[in-house]
């Protein structure tokens, strides 16, 4: 159950997110475990703004390959 609200705000853009979290799964996030096996419900722009805290829009805008 999600039951913990983190709050992140991207550190390129200010904007504001609030993210759903298990408890549990956030105490295994903050020993150690990868983001992606603790928090397998959450997008990988969701998860991305939990690591490095740049959201999904800029962190592509960052690391955009101009393919």
């Amino acid at each position: 159950m999600r039951n913990k609200i983190i709050h992140k705000t991207c550190i390129a853009c200010n904007k504001s997110y609030d993210l759903a979290v298990n408890s549990e799964d956030l105490e295994r996030y903050e020993q150690g475990e990868y983001a992606q096996n603790a928090f397998p419900y959450l997008a990988s722009s969701e998860r991305e703004l939990i690591i490095s805290g740049l959201c999904g829009d800029c962190f592509n805008d960052l690391f955009e390959t101009g393919d």
